[in-house]
């Protein structure tokens, strides 16, 4: 089979289903020993609801995110928060009725990132990820080689897009300042740890409190794709309840105010949460998720959050302050001045597309992976 199609991958479940329900018994004597008895059937209940979620699926990534979001709303405990977790980083992954070996290896790959989102457990710690880790084999070995090769000139193209970005968001001071910190840490910087030094030292931050926590943030900030690149960082005010909760948004321009309104409320009755809590586990594309990069708003009681506020008047980095009022039912939202006259400008001034014949462009999306 060269192509895993959709009703193979039913089939796969279904199978699975199967061999989990005869085991069901041995699964929770074992749960038994340590814990409280209860995996035979916490599992078993978790695969039926996904198998069910699954019955009507034309295509992988619908069929993926309704199975997770399923296993997490019909069941409980760590069972559904970590299969849940699971399909919906597959989801997010994959797409289409058919996906070659590649393919499928993304799908799998973008399950066990989401899931390891989720929990500290390793290989190694008598856990499922010891199934869901793959152990290393020669040819992942001679890929990861191949792709250092050219690592080194795609990061030199997104080192220039980013020292770019900084100059046109930041005071010439706060680019050399940044510059000058490159120089002095001894494990260099990423793109957007630079980006991230820049919104902390425009709001008044000397480098020594920077921290551990700050630079972990960081991580989710997005490379910008082109020397013209505009940020896409919003503050972001949720009112509900007569009580005011300060946010932030990687994805202005992208992000729709009123439905995510309207998607959270829906969300917030099912789930029995609060409906800023249900904004902050929907994507933009009004769906479920766990990663916080995906996150339509994210950011609660962050001091990168603090910073992106305090920047409105200052800098174009924060594009806008959005006011969404629970309360009321409606969306506001004010734009920065600053950026929207890049924004004209850009428009004005529209960039020449650069060619790099025979350059394969960088692999890495808007957010990026741990150091």
């Amino acid at each position: 089979m060269k192509q895993l199609t959709i009703e193979a991958f039913k089939g796969m479940l279904n199978n699975a289903l199967t061999h989990i329900k005869a085991r069901e018994d041995e699964f929770s004597k074992l749960d038994a020993v340590i814990g409280d008895g209860d995996h035979g059937q916490a599992i078993v209940t978790a695969f039926s609801v996904v198998v069910k979620a699954g019955e009507k699926g034309t295509e992988f990534k619908s069929m993926l995110n309704d199975m997770g979001f399923g296993v997490m709303l019909e069941t409980s405990g760590s069972t559904s928060t970590l299969l849940g977790a699971f399909f919906l980083g597959m989801s997010d992954n994959a797409a289409g009725t058919e996906l070659d070996a590649a393919a499928v290896k993304k799908m799998f790959a973008g399950g066990l990132a989401n899931v390891q989102k989720q929990t500290q457990a390793k290989k190694g710690d008598k856990t499922m990820m010891d199934a869901l880790i793959p152990a290393p084999s020669a040819e992942a070995n001679r890929s990861l080689l191949a792709s250092a090769d050219g690592l080194w000139f795609e990061l030199k193209e997104e080192l220039y897009h980013t020292f770019a970005f900084i100059s046109r968001h930041f005071t010439t001071e706060i680019l050399q300042n940044v510059y000058d910190r490159c120089k002095t840490e001894t494990q260099g910087m990423l793109p957007w740890e630079l980006i991230g030094t820049a919104i902390y030292l425009q709001a008044g931050d000397s480098p020594p409190e920077i921290g551990t926590a700050e630079w972990k943030e960081f991580q989710i900030l997005s490379t910008p794709e082109s020397a013209d690149t505009l940020s896409s960082l919003a503050a972001c005010t949720v009112r509900e309840n007569g009580a005011e909760t300060r946010l932030y948004t990687l994805h202005f321009g992208q992000l729709d105010p009123q439905k995510l309104l309207e998607r959270a409320e829906v969300q917030a009755r099912i789930a029995g949460i609060t409906v800023t809590e249900a904004m902050q586990r929907i994507d933009c594309d009004m769906r479920m998720t766990y990663a916080t990069a995906n996150q339509s708003i994210c950011g609660l009681e962050s001091p990168l959050t603090d910073k992106l506020f305090r920047l409105m008047d200052s800098s174009p980095v924060t594009a806008a302050h959005i006011t969404i009022d629970v309360d009321s039912g409606s969306v506001a939202v004010q734009m920065n001045p600053l950026w929207k006259k890049l924004q004209d400008e850009r428009e004005k001034n529209p960039p020449v597309p650069q060619k790099h014949p025979g350059k394969k462009q960088s692999s890495k999306h808007k957010n990026q992976p741990d150091r």
